[in-house]
């Protein structure tokens, strides 16, 4: 039972890591005028691209 939790656990960690990559990736490739649409400048970009996987 502990195993499994610790597997769950560092499972979901990895993968919410992932969807925090794909997400950064993704704003990398919007222009302006997306970018615009959703209140974030290019500089707000390359700070959030520039963050480590871990951080939220």
């Amino acid at each position: 039972m502990l195993i499994q939790s610790v597997l769950l656990r560092t499972f979901n960690a990895l993968k919410r890591a992932h969807q925090r990559r794909a997400a950064r990736r993704q704003l990398m490739k919007m222009d302006y005028y997306s970018l615009k649409d959703i209140g974030m400048t290019h500089f707000d970009v390359m700070l959030e691209a520039n963050k480590p996987f871990w951080k939220r």
